[in-house]
């Protein structure tokens, strides 16, 4: 997909999108996910500390190898990274799981809200799973753990260490496919109340079919598109439904 029909998608999504403050939504658990969590306009600490975190790798001369102003441009944007942040603060899950650790900006937002919930990322690129430990120390966070391996590979280790999927990020370089054969393999470890989030749903064709094939497929009920991130529920006590929800 060209950057120009990626961005027209865009602004169609802007035109069209609906539901701000919880407009037109009958849904309780919609309307109170849109009004607490989604909109929810409060600040945090770890906001300031994250940003601080990643202005100082940003003008930071220690790490040649890797192209690091790049990697913080490809992270995820304050504003989705503080959503990720509110949706833990907000449903508690205790555990998480982070396919792409990346230099770790998103797993903080995971991390912060609470040291009770665990943090497993996993992330294939070795130089950069070094510099997210670091991140991780200079904010004193110590319930995140890290597996060094491919995603589909790291699944065994992940189910043996946890049962039940309280809340998944699907983030990193992976395909459409990718992506969903990994949702369908996390899919037989979720109960009621697991929430899954997915990065970059329009950011290619292919990526945009295989989003439309997760959110029909028959355990998911509840499913929220804000274009560059999507969320989805499995609570049996909803209805099926779709909702593109301006953000």
């Amino acid at each position: 997909m060209s950057k120009i029909i990626f961005w027209c998608k865009y602004l169609i999504y802007n035109l069209f999108a609906k539901h701000q403050n919880g407009h037109g939504v009958h849904s309780p658990f919609l309307y109170e996910l849109l009004t607490e969590v989604i909109e929810q306009p409060h600040s945090y600490y770890a906001y300031f500390d994250i940003s601080d975190l990643k202005l100082s790798l940003y003008f930071s001369k220690k790490f040649k190898p890797l192209k690091i102003k790049e990697l913080i441009n490809e992270s995820i944007d304050e504003k989705y990274g503080e959503l990720l942040f509110r949706l833990v603060n907000f449903f508690k899950p205790p555990n998480i799981l982070e396919f792409g650790t990346s230099l770790g900006i998103s797993t903080l937002y995971l991390a912060s809200p609470s040291r009770d919930s665990q943090i497993i990322s996993v992330e294939k690129d070795a130089e950069r799973l070094k510099i997210a430990k670091q991140n991780f120390a200079k904010l004193k966070k110590t319930n995140i753990s890290v597996i060094n391996n491919d995603f589909e590979k790291s699944l065994p280790e992940i189910f043996a260490k946890t049962n039940i999927l309280d809340f998944v990020l699907f983030d990193g370089n992976h395909s459409g496919e990718e992506m969903l054969n990994l949702f369908l393999k996390c899919l037989q470890n979720i109960d009621n109340q697991s929430i899954f989030v997915f990065t970059d749903i329009h950011m290619d064709s292919e990526k945009e079919k295989y989003w439309k094939k997760i959110i029909e497929n028959s355990e998911v009920t509840l499913s929220v598109d804000l274009f560059f991130l999507g969320i989805i529920f499995f609570k049996k006590e909803l209805s099926k439904q779709h909702f593109t929800i301006k953000f």
